[in-house]
């Protein structure tokens, strides 16, 4: 079966129990040595107990016929079952004020959708231009929204910080990423991927309707600031012009000197 595995190097490959009778060191370096052979191949291993669920890159327990949960194994621990994981993501998101109005049913979709992101002070989570692949739910921790200028300097946009989705207007709208997001502080949030949280919009419209009424008050909180600041956006993007054409002149003329 590995030989014929091997040689037609599916998508898919589904180990059901084998090696049952081999010890673990076996059995890991066995893994290893498949996903050499077949690098491009998502491999799904079913057994009725893994000794160290931590050495796959994602661990789903079934009980009862049903998908209890499911973790990213750095997550995983020897007392943490499924169902335990996907009770505390459930509570995370039931707590965060713009999902705690949504009904249990959206809760628990959230929360299977959902996985753990800890990212240490200073990683950038994502930069501008990036694919609008995931949204980001704030659990602790800070980061900041931020963009380097034309002349590079890094500009702060805003705050995220606990109970803050951020993200998913690009991915409402299938846009690149506008800015960058870089952690300020040791931080943990819940990562929902783009096409599950699309499924949750269309399975819900409340949940449309909450993130468009967030939305909504983002803007008018930015135009409220942009009043009391007495900015002229028009003019301020003419001055930006003006200091851009000074520098390509200032550039050129040295170039001819």
């Amino acid at each position: 079966a590995f030989s014929r595995a091997g040689i037609k190097r599916p998508d898919i490959l589904i180990l059901d129990t084998v090696l049952a009778s081999h010890d673990a060191v076996t059995r890991s370096r066995t893994r290893a040595r498949l996903q050499q052979l077949l690098p491009k191949t998502t491999m799904i291993f079913l057994e009725e107990k893994f000794e160290n669920p931590q050495a796959y890159d994602l661990y789903i327990e079934i009980k009862n016929g049903r998908i209890d949960g499911e973790t990213d194994a750095d997550d995983v621990d020897d007392a943490a079952t499924g169902s335990d994981d996907l009770r505390h993501k459930i509570r995370e998101i039931s707590r965060t004020e713009l999902f705690s109005e949504l009904d249990a049913r959206s809760q628990r979709l959230l929360a299977f959708a959902a996985q753990w992101y800890k990212v240490p002070a200073g990683k950038q989570i994502f930069s501008m231009g990036d694919r609008a692949d995931a949204v980001y739910l704030c659990l602790k921790g800070r980061a900041m929204m931020s963009y380097v200028d034309d002349f590079g300097d890094r500009r702060e946009i805003t705050a995220v910080e606990p109970g803050r989705l951020i993200g998913d207007l690009a991915v409402i709208l299938d846009e690149p990423r506008q800015l960058d997001l870089i952690a300020e502080q040791d931080s943990k949030f819940l990562r929902i991927g783009a096409d599950q949280f699309h499924s949750v919009i269309e399975s819900d419209p409340q949940v449309l309707m909450i993130l468009l009424k967030t939305v909504g008050s983002h803007l008018s909180g930015a135009a409220g600031l942009l009043r009391e600041a007495r900015v002229d956006v028009r003019q301020a993007a003419e001055e930006h012009e003006a200091e851009l054409e000074r520098l390509r002149t200032e550039a050129a003329s040295q170039n001819e000197q």
